[in-house]
C-alpha cells in the first residue's frame, strides 16, 4: 500500500499481452469480496489475453486478522500464479499511508502523533513476503523498487514484461505518467472547510489553492519528528537487511 501499484497496474496494462482488472482492487482473496464466487472474480479478467491481474494491496498484509489467509487462499485458485511486489523506502511509504488515511479526516493531522504498528507493519516487506513464500515458489515473485521504475521507467517494465514471460517494449515515452502521486499531497478536509480558507478561495482561487499545496508539503516534511524517524529507522532495520538479502537488491536511494 503506497508505494506505487496504481502507477505500475496502469503500466501493466499497455502490454498488448496483458488485460489489468478494473477497477484494479478486487479484493478476492482477502477483503470485502473474498466471499464471492470464482465466476464472480473471472468475470473481470479477458480470457484469451495472455496474462491477466490485479492489484489488490490487502493481500501483503499477513499481520491483519482480515487479511491473513490472502496467501493461502491465492495459492488454492492459481498455485502458478507470478507475483511483483513493488516496494519503497519504509519510512516514506509510512508517512505516505499515515497521511492517505488522514487527508480527509477533520481532526488535526498532527494530532495524536504516535508511531501506528499496523502502519509499520505494512511496510516490513521481508516479513510480508515470507507469507507468499510458505505458498510459492521464490522463482515466481519480483521484487520492483519504486525509486528504481519511476527512474528507468522502461528498462523496469521490460524487466517486469520478461518476468511475465512476455516481449519487451520500446523505449519510448508511453510509461512517462504517474497515477495516485498527487495523493500524497491532498489536502485534509477540514482545511478547505475552514471559513478564512473558504473566502479567500473565493475572492483568489488559484492563489489559495498553491498555499494549501505548500501546506501540504511542510505537513509531508514534518509529518514525523527526528526521534520518530529514528525509532523507525530502528524498528526497520532488521526487515530491510534481510529484504536485501533476499533478492540481491540494494535499494541505494532509502533512507536506512
Amino acid at each position: 500500500m503506497k508505494c506505487g501499484t496504481t502507477s505500475l497496474h496502469a503500466y501493466l496494462d499497455l502490454h498488448p499481452d496483458v488485460a489489468m482488472s478494473r477497477p484494479k482492487e478486487l479484493n478476492f482473496f482477502a477483503g470485502c469480496n473474498q466471499g464471492r464466487g470464482l465466476d464472480w472474480y473471472s468475470s473481470y479478467f479477458d480470457s484469451l489475453t495472455r496474462v491477466r491481474g490485479e492489484s489488490s494491496q490487502n493481500y501483503t498484509k499477513r499481520h491483519h486478522p482480515k487479511f491473513n489467509l490472502a496467501a493461502q487462499r491465492m495459492f488454492q485458485v492459481v498455485p502458478k500464479a507470478k507475483i511483483v511486489y513493488l516496494v519503497r523506502d519504509p519510512i516514506d511509504r509510512y508517512i505516505s499511508h499515515m497521511k492517505f488515511n488522514n487527508y480527509n479526516e477533520i481532526d488535526d493531522f498532527d494530532r495524536g502523533r504516535i508511531l501506528k504498528w499496523h502502519y509499520i507493519k505494512t511496510g516490513m516487506y521481508y516479513f510480508q513476503l515470507l507469507e507468499l513464500l510458505r505458498f510459492f515458489d521464490e522463482r515466481n515473485l519480483l521484487v520492483v523498487d519504486l525509486d528504481e521504475m519511476f527512474a528507468s521507467r522502461c528498462a523496469t517494465m521490460n524487466r517486469v514484461f520478461a518476468f511475465l514471460g512476455l516481449d519487451p517494449l520500446p523505449a519510448d515515452d508511453r510509461f512517462r505518467f504517474e497515477v495516485n502521486r498527487g495523493s500524497e499531497l491532498r489536502i485534509p478536509r477540514g482545511f478547505r472547510a475552514n471559513p478564512i480558507v473558504r473566502s479567500a478561495g473565493a475572492v483568489a482561487p488559484e492563489m489559495t489553492e498553491r498555499a494549501l499545496r505548500w501546506i501540504a508539503r511542510r505537513r509531508g516534511a514534518e509529518a514525523l519528528t527526528r526521534g520518530e524517524a529514528d525509532q523507525l529507522r530502528e524498528i526497520y532495520a532488521r526487515d530491510v537487511a534481510q529484504l536485501r538479502a533476499l533478492t540481491g537488491q540494494r535499494f541505494a536511494g532509502w533512507s536506512l
